[in-house]
């Protein structure tokens, strides 16, 4: 059974960008993008955060792939002025790990389709660019 739910535009607007950001960075490696918690429960209130589970195939080290989506997602968070909680998952945990957490996902999750990126994808050069290092001091 299909469930669906009434999101805000914003985060709907938002959500669509990170689909766009995320095919972008993972292109045949993202399996799935579920939209989980209290967005997919409609139990929402303002302030919630938005949380994301993301399919990735191959080896998947948590840390790094948080990292490389964490530019995707502050940059979306900060324009809309939400916060985006985005968690990679490897495959192969969805498809043979039995933890209550996970059958809570699938459960709740509601898979937002995956597109391929445009050639003009707003990421593209963004995810292809390599890392710039800032002075500490530039912060301070």
């Amino acid at each position: 059974m299909e469930r669906t739910v009434s999101l805000p535009d914003e985060i709907s607007r938002a959500l669509a960008e990170l689909k766009e950001g995320l095919t972008a960075l993972y292109g045949e490696r993202l399996k799935g993008i579920y939209l989980f918690g209290s967005y997919s429960r409609g139990d929402f209130t303002e302030g919630s955060d938005v949380d994301i589970a993301v399919l990735l195939s191959g080896e998947v080290r948590v840390g790094e792939e948080i990292d490389r989506i964490g530019v995707i997602a502050s940059s979306i968070s900060l324009r809309y002025g939400i916060t985006l909680s985005v968690l990679p998952i490897p495959e192969t945990w969805w498809v043979s790990r039995k933890s209550p957490w996970l059958e809570n996902l699938k459960q709740e999750g509601i898979p937002l389709p995956i597109t391929v990126p445009s050639a003009d994808s707003q990421w593209e050069l963004a995810v292809l660019a390599e890392p710039k290092t800032i002075p500490a001091e530039g912060w301070l």
